[in-house]
């Protein structure tokens, strides 16, 4: 869904959307920086992240350039993690403007769409991903999408809740 996002804000100027970097090889249907776990070491000691988790396999972090971009008055779309936003000290580090979204569907649809979508999973693997997000579950009033239908219906969904200047 970040893709389609990322296509209708091109002419949103004031919209960036962070990268995340992650201990895997880079694919195609994922914009993100591919780091060793070395390097991610590093960085993650150097306190380069403002957010990092480990979770299927991988360590993932939100590098600390957001705070400069947000500081320089863009809003900053941030994939994250459940889990790192449930550790609100992390997500704080942004300051009292960071606004969670909960993207969520139902455990069949999130399954079929792994699994058709992205196929880097084993079905064991992808079985523990889906069990993994029942772990986090959402904060409370949080502001929720839902992601059943069409992806194009939940990004409008989204869409509608960025500030256009």
């Amino acid at each position: 869904m970040l893709g389609h996002i990322r296509s209708r804000l091109a002419a949103r100027n004031h919209i960036l959307i962070a990268h995340r970097y992650l201990t895997r090889k880079r694919q195609a249907s994922e914009n993100h920086i591919a780091l060793s776990p070395a390097e991610f070491a590093i960085r993650k000691a150097g306190e380069l992240f403002t957010s990092s988790w480990h979770a299927h396999g991988s360590d993932y972090g939100i590098g600390i350039e957001v705070t400069l971009w947000a500081a320089r008055g863009f809003d900053v779309l941030v994939n994250g993690s459940r889990e790192a936003f449930a550790r609100r000290d992390e997500a704080n580090t942004l300051g009292p403007a960071v606004k969670g979204v909960w993207l969520t569907a139902q455990a069949h649809v999130r399954r079929r769409r792994r699994r058709l979508g992205r196929g880097r999973e084993t079905p064991a693997q992808l079985e523990g991903r889906l069990k993994r997000a029942l772990e986090f579950p959402a904060p409370p009033n949080p502001v929720t999408i839902h992601n059943d239908g069409p992806i194009e219906e939940a990004a409008g969904k989204f869409l509608a809740l960025l500030r256009v200047r």
